[in-house]
């Protein structure tokens, strides 16, 4: 979950969720945000299959157990190149390259958000943000800002 995804989350009101998540262990500090928890389990409910890391937050008959706007970027809105493909093949060209600059630009739109939070937090907190209900404040405010100039 990069700063982007964090002040987002917290944009909809689920700062408290993000304190829980971070104090029970499934969210991860890491230098740019938080690391979803990887745990072994079963993407299937076939006892048989083989049990593979995978995030916390995903149960294996069900997919992600948290709500969309609980989710990193990524899991809502990346788009794999094979989907691309699927969609020119079935002779959706147009649409699929129309569906690819909105992708690009939603990725780099997130990734110069990245940057400039990353920027900030290492200005406001040099040795590192402190992951406390202050902090995700700060971020989600900052989160709203970015969104508002775009």
């Amino acid at each position: 979950m990069d700063w982007s995804d964090i002040g987002r989350i917290v944009a909809h009101g689920d700062r408290d969720w993000l304190v829980e998540q971070v104090a029970n262990g499934h969210l991860v500090r890491c230098e740019y945000g938080l690391y979803l928890k990887r745990v072994k389990g079963r993407v299937t409910a076939d006892i048989r299959s083989p049990r593979i890391a995978k995030c916390t937050f995903h149960d294996g008959s069900s997919g992600c157990t948290i709500a969309a706007t609980r989710r990193p970027a990524t899991c809502n809105f990346y788009v794999c190149e094979s989907a691309f493909e699927e969609g020119t093949k079935s002779g959706a060209a147009r649409e699929v390259d129309s569906a690819r600059k909105v992708h690009d630009d939603l990725v780099n739109t997130f990734v110069s958000w990245d940057a400039e939070l990353t920027q900030r937090i290492r200005t406001n907190w040099p040795e590192g943000p402190p992951y406390d209900a202050a902090f995700f404040d700060w971020l989600g405010e900052a989160f709203v800002e970015l969104r508002a100039r775009a």
